[in-house]
This record gives C-alpha cells, sequence and structure tokens, in this order.
C-alpha cells in the first residue's frame, strides 16, 4: 500500500488489525540486506509521505515525513548551513523513516553518533490504528501515561514494567559499545536522563509503531573539511592503524578494500574518479577532517601527517582539499555498495 497521508495509514492498521495481518512499514529499502519484508501489508512511505513540514534554525530542529530522502533533506537545509547528522553511504535514495527503523549511522558517526542521538519525537499510529505522540516524558508524565485508558496507556504499563523488572539485567548485560544497532533500545529504559520514549522506537524496524512524523535534530554543517587518503599493502596494517588515527580528532574515518577499488577501476563511471589512487593498495583509509578555518583543518591534516610518521604506517597518501575532489572521493566511497551487487 502506498499511503497519501495519515488516515490512509489509520485505515490500512486497522483493516490489517481485523484480519490479523501484519504490517511493515518500509523506506527506500536501502540496508545490507534490504531489511526484512516478511509476509504483511508493506506501507510504502516514500511515494507520498516525503515532505519536509517544518524547520526551526534556531533551535535546530526540523519536523519531516518518514519517505524524505536523506539528500532531499539536506538540499532543503543547506542555504541554512544546516544538516542532518547521521548519513548512509545510501543518502540519495535513504528515507528518514528507514533511518529510524534501522537506528543508522553513517561516514560521519564518530562526530555525530548515531539516528538515536537525534530524534526528538516521533508522531505515530498505534496498532489499533490510534494515533500516539512519544517524546522525552518528566517521571510524573510518564506516571500519568501509565493511568491512560487505551493501547497507549497498556504501552506505558509494560514499559514500565520491563523496566522494574529487568533494569540490573540490562546494566549488565546490554554491551557499552556505542556502534551497536542490534536489537531494541532497552538501555534507554534506565539512562541517567528523562526518559524518551522516542529513542526507544529508534531501531525497532517498524514492529512497535508507524511512524508519521518525525522532529529530528539538524546540526551545523562545517565550514571547511579536507581529505588524506592513505594507501596501504596490507589491510591489516590499516586495521590497526584506525586506533592512532582516531586519537587525532577526525570528522570521519572509512576504510575501502581492494575488491571494490577493482571493482571501480572496471566501471566506466567510477573509473573516472580513480584519479587519486597511487600504485595498488590493498586498502585505502579516507580520513576527514572539519573546522571552522583553512588553517584549522591544515592543522590537523599535518597532526595525522605526523601520527603516520611515528607509526609507520601507509605507504602513500593523497590530501584533498579542493571541494569538488571531495565530493568524487566521497561518491567512489559511497558506490562501494552498488559495486558489490553487481558482481
Amino acid at each position: 500500500m502506498i499511503p497519501r497521508d495519515g488516515d490512509d495509514v489509520q485505515a490500512a492498521l486497522e483493516v490489517a488489525r481485523r484480519h490479523r495481518v501484519a504490517v511493515l512499514p518500509r523506506g527506500g529499502g536501502t540496508s545490507l540486506t534490504g531489511q526484512t519484508v516478511n509476509h504483511a501489508l508493506v506501507l510504502d512511505f516514500s511515494r507520498h509521505m516525503d515532505q519536509m513540514l517544518e524547520v526551526n534554525v534556531e533551535e535546530l530542529w526540523a519536523r519531516v515525513q518518514p519517505g524524505l530522502v536523506q539528500d532531499n533533506l539536506n538540499d532543503q537545509v543547506r542555504s541554512l548551513g544546516l544538516q542532518f547528522g547521521p548519513d548512509t553511504s545510501t543518502s540519495n535514495r535513504a528515507t528518514l523513516g528507514g533511518m529510524l527503523g534501522n537506528n543508522s549511522g553513517g561516514s560521519h558517526s564518530i562526530a555525530y553518533g548515531l539516528t538515536v542521538e537525534h530524534v526528538i519525537e516521533l508522531t505515530t499510529r498505534l496498532a489499533d490504528g490510534s494515533r500516539a505522540v512519544f517524546g522525552e516524558v518528566t517521571p510524573e508524565a510518564f506516571a500519568a501515561k501509565c493511568r491512560a485508558p487505551g493501547l497507549e496507556g497498556e504501552i506505558y504499563r509494560e514499559v514500565a514494567r520491563i523496566r522494574d523488572t529487568y533494569a540490573d539485567e540490562i546494566r549488565t548485560r546490554y554491551p557499552a559499545h556505542w556502534r551497536r544497532v542490534s536489537g531494541y533500545n532497552l538501555d534507554e529504559l534506565v539512562k541517567d536522563r528523562p526518559l524518551n520514549m522516542a529513542r526507544v522506537v529508534v531501531g525497532s524496524e517498524g514492529t512497535l509503531v508507524t511512524v508519521l512524523e518525525a522532529k529530528v535534530r539538524l546540526v551545523r554543517r562545517p565550514r571547511k573539511t579536507a581529505l588524506e587518503v592513505i594507501h596501504y599493502h596490507d589491510i591489516q596494517e590499516a586495521l590497526e592503524s584506525s586506533q592512532p588515527i582516531l586519537e587525532t580528532g577526525p570528522y570521519a574515518v572509512e576504510l575501502t578494500d581492494k575488491m571494490i577499488l577493482d571493482l571501480a577501476r572496471n566501471n566506466i563511471e567510477q573509473s573516472q574518479r580513480m584519479g587519486f589512487v597511487q600504485g595498488d593498495p590493498a586498502a585505502i583509509m579516507i580520513v576527514e577532517y572539519a573546522g571552522e578555518t583553512d588553517a584549522e583543518v591544515r592543522a590537523k591534516i599535518e597532526a595525522l601527517d605526523a601520527c603516520r610518521q611515528r607509526g609507520r604506517f601507509g605507504y602513500a597518501a593523497h590530501v584533498a582539499r579542493d571541494t569538488a575532489e571531495q565530493q568524487s572521493i566521497w561518491k567512489l566511497r559511497k558506490a562501494g555498495l552498488g559495486l558489490l551487487l553487481g558482481m
């Protein structure tokens, strides 16, 4: 089904519930597995519910529909000097709803974190078609929600039960590593900050609610950037160098291996972007730095060069300061999944 608005979504959910059919909200299907399709009524939000509804420049947030494509969001706020922090490699077709469902990260996740850290509020439809808005709640508001009738109240009561019963288990067994997007965000229930139910929903892949609108944080776009592309004879050397590289405070660090580079060389479009590659590396590491001035970014590049000399890793390095060249290198990196799928 291709809903045009929230009323269509409500009607679809009510019909599906009546016939005991599962419902799957869907975005662009661009994740590594395309995400599961399942035997379900699939709601494709990418056709009609794909609009930017509101932007607040002062408070740095936007209100969007789930079918809005990531690049389209960024294009609409670019002139304001803003962007959405998480940036998937499939940004020209990945939707915000899909990014919320997957808790997407992207190349700049070391700077901005995951999608869960950029969600403020979600307007949703529940399984029975009723409307619910999930966001930050005070303890008093949470208690009031637990007393509410209907499915929304039942959800809050169940969340309270899970938190009270399993808090110690969650704290003990949930991995501390921040780059974790598997499973439900139950650790959000025990964080030392006000509970935000929208953060619990993120990463649930459409299994908890159907999102109609999302209020998401925006970040300021860096004024200046530069890339240094380090070339390696051995992929193990590249992997081992990642830790000292991270200690230099990069804006992004991305590894591309020989398989993708070889596929790119044999691709008419991507081969034209290979001019920066020196020799036949087993891997390249794209390291990006950001700052307010050229001098600030230059100093960071020099710090990386000093780090390379100390660690003696990489047989060559190419620095890209020109914006067009940087974009070309990133396009090559983003083409990786498509090249692999075309084998």
